[in-house]
């Protein structure tokens, strides 16, 4: 029982961090081709479906990991509150 619930938590952490670098890595380089304020261009950013899915994703692994106990890591290792967020990515 061990040995599954530390592949989850390494999956679970592998997922976390490529979401986390694809997110900073296309924010850096949309960054350096937009002709809008910094302000407008974070709003922007942040106003895309995918980036918006992907950074739930992030949370959803970062909490599930390192603050499983807290009162959102139990939100997020709810059974159903991954079905939700696998339902959003795949949408």
């Amino acid at each position: 029982m061990e040995a599954q619930k530390s592949l989850k938590s390494v999956f679970a952490g592998s997922i976390g961090i490529i979401t986390l670098f694809a997110i900073v890595g296309q924010f850096i380089l949309s960054a350096h081709t937009s002709k809008l304020d910094r302000i407008d261009y974070i709003i922007q950013f942040f106003s895309y479906f995918t980036i918006l899915s992907n950074v739930m994703v992030m949370l959803c692994c970062f909490f599930t990991i390192c603050w499983s106990k807290s009162r959102m890591g139990l939100f997020f290792t709810r059974p159903e509150t991954i079905t939700a967020v696998t339902l959003y990515i795949l949408i």
